[in-house]
């Protein structure tokens, strides 16, 4: 990889630029740096895989350049555009012309622009009427416009590709993009015909209850999605609910993250009850809530046998000891394999885990492997598996 900072000279006259997995990187570039490498893109070159440009201060011309050499350069397979100014609007028209008949891009992510409003659609529309499309990640990210507004022709864009049957893209990030409850709402509804998507990030994007309408039948329709991301929204006990719902209907969803949102106890409760009846969800993320400590034991349900959960992960949340304490017997005596994060207090409180381990469920050939440098705790039964794994860091 070569990084292509404030100042790419160095990069330029670098040697090993590696063909086989190059990536060149700018930052802060001008014009006479940018042409520099376009130069070295020219046919008989470098031949990079992929591309990243931010907040660059570039003429017109050298963009058309860019988006000449994009159409025809036969390895570069991802692009990334952060921080773009208004005046860049320029390499989004050409980016449209590009996906309109490349072959080779399976990446392209946009992020923190204010350009996005009205170029959307049209490069979506570009990657739709091209059959021969090779584009399977697409990412709008932080944008802080209006892009996404009830019924803007970007919101409405994806959502229609999504629900094609010719659809092709296999994760979207659209996270922190503000997108309210309607249009959070037109995009889980365009899943529900989707054969393509595997990976979907919604975080950072105001979705409250109303943007779960359609969730349950979202899930129950859909066999491919693997991975949600939800976190650092405003899903309350009655939004988990309708999730609950969902999960109960579907055995493909993998990975859940419900990290930072407003649901207390209540919603913990209607997560454990609900993944009984749901058999796909390995990877649990419940980073960051607000819990009352004293209502802790909430969350023992959660590790009772009856669900299929790998790993549980619930980093900043306040948990008293005697609650790890109880969470990690639970772990000792029902579950096998499972790993849990959590966010100690102080090392004393790590120590003391450790001696309950070892004085409770160190018997029969168990063994505890305990790293402080790691912050890793790892229990193995007689049988040489692994009956926990538990994952600390300290506050």
């Amino acid at each position: 990889m070569i990084s292509l900072e404030s100042d790419i000279d160095s990069a330029i006259n670098c040697a090993n630029f590696s063909v086989n997995s190059s990536t060149a990187k700018l930052r802060h570039a001008p014009t006479a740096k940018l042409s520099a490498l376009l130069d070295l893109l020219e046919p008989g070159g470098i031949e990079l895989r992929s591309l990243v440009i931010r907040s660059t201060s570039v003429r017109k011309k050298v963009w058309r350049r860019l988006g000449l050499m994009l159409q025809d350069h036969p390895r570069l397979e991802s692009l990334t555009f952060h921080r773009l100014s208004r005046s860049e609007w320029h390499i989004i028209d050409a980016l449209a012309n590009v996906l309109e008949k490349n072959t080779v891009i399976k990446e392209l992510r946009l992020s923190s622009g204010s350009y996005v409003n009205h170029k959307i659609p049209a490069m979506l529309d570009s990657i739709r009427h091209n059959p021969k499309s090779a584009l399977v990640r697409f990412g709008l990210i932080g944008t802080n416009t209006n892009a996404f507004n009830d019924g803007n022709a970007a919101t409405t864009c994806l959502a229609r590709y999504l629900y094609e049957k010719n659809a092709k893209l296999e994760a979207v990030d659209l996270s922190m993009n503000r997108i309210g409850d309607s249009v959070s709402n037109m995009i889980l509804r365009s899943l529900a015909g989707n054969r393509c998507l595997l990976e979907l990030n919604l975080a950072w994007n105001n979705i409250g209850i109303n943007g779960l309408d359609d969730f349950p039948e979202v899930l129950a329709a859909n066999s491919t999605l693997r991975s949600l991301c939800l976190k650092n929204n405003f899903i309350t006990n009655e939004g988990v609910s309708l999730i609950t719902s969902g999960l109960a209907r579907n055995a493909t969803l993998q990975r859940l993250d419900l990290s930072c949102n407003p649901f207390d106890e209540t919603g913990i409760s209607e997560l454990a009850s609900g993944l009984k009846l749901n058999t796909g969800l390995r990877f649990l993320t419940l980073d960051g809530l607000h819990l009352d400590p004293s209502l802790n034991p909430a969350l023992l349900a959660l590790f009772h046998s009856g669900n299929h959960l790998h790993e549980v992960s619930l980093l900043q949340v306040w948990l008293e000891p005697q609650t790890v304490k109880d969470i990690i017997s639970v772990l000792a005596t029902e579950r096998r394999g499972t790993k849990v994060r959590i966010t100690a207090i102080s090392a004393n409180d790590v120590a003391e885990y450790v001696e309950t381990i070892r004085k409770n469920w160190i018997l029969d050939g168990a063994s505890l492997d305990f790293s402080e440098d790691r912050q890793w705790l790892l229990m193995t039964g007689k049988d040489g598996q692994v009956m926990f794994e538990l994952e600390y860091a300290t506050m």
